[in-house]
């Protein structure tokens, strides 16, 4: 059976397009003024983690870590703020003019409560035996506003959904070829990122 990589660990959520930094004085947001704005972050340090129930299979954690690797120095994370505050939006951009700046696709939307901005998908399934059998995959996405610095933390949680039989043996095949004996059935991979803010800017500026 060939190793399976969870779902992409960062889908449209970072860019590396274009360079900036700057040091600033910031208190944890959003803020009032950055209601309406889009808030630029640039990414300074990120690391993949594994629960102790996911499999330590070389080829798949090679995948998992392919995928979740950004794309060059200079990546920023980037979310459009509602003008009440309550919520926001991840976006793509090509640059620090927020005119530039386009929904990410798929449409990711955040809550805001204080200083956390927080969301979890609907679950999304990969056939690993046929139609039979599944991983099924729920993605939960959370950024904590520490004024100046930024912590997001995209976390995947694997469980095996479909015919029990099949699974079972789907999910025994896998451990026997992981070192640990570890499979799929609750694995829980984190990725996590730190990143300095940079500047917020509506799109009309």
């Amino acid at each position: 059976m060939r190793p399976l990589s969870s779902a992409t660990i960062l889908p449209a959520l970072l860019a590396g397009l274009f360079t900036t930094a700057c040091d600033v004085d910031r208190s944890q947001g959003p803020n009032e003024a950055e209601y309406g704005a889009v808030s630029f972050w640039k990414v300074t340090a990120h690391q993949i983690n594994y629960s102790d129930k996911c499999s330590d299979s070389a080829a798949w954690r090679s995948v998992n870590e392919s995928n979740s690797r950004l794309s060059g120095p200079d990546t920023f994370i980037m979310y459009l703020v509602s003008e009440d505050g309550s919520t926001a939006r991840m976006q793509n951009c090509t640059s620090t003019d927020a005119s530039t700046c386009k929904d990410a696709d798929p449409i990711v939307d955040l809550a805001v409560s204080g200083n956390e901005l927080s969301t979890t998908s609907a679950p999304t399934s990969t056939p690993i035996s046929g139609n039979d059998c599944a991983v099924e995959t729920v993605r939960t996405l959370k950024l904590t506003d520490g004024g100046p610095t930024l912590k997001m933390v995209v976390t995947d949680t694997l469980t095996l959904k479909g015919d029990e039989t099949i699974c079972k043996h789907a999910e025994d095949t896998f451990k026997a070829v992981s070192p640990n004996g570890k499979g799929y059935e609750g694995c829980e991979i984190t990725f996590d990122v730190d990143a300095d803010y940079t500047v917020s800017l509506k799109k009309d500026e």
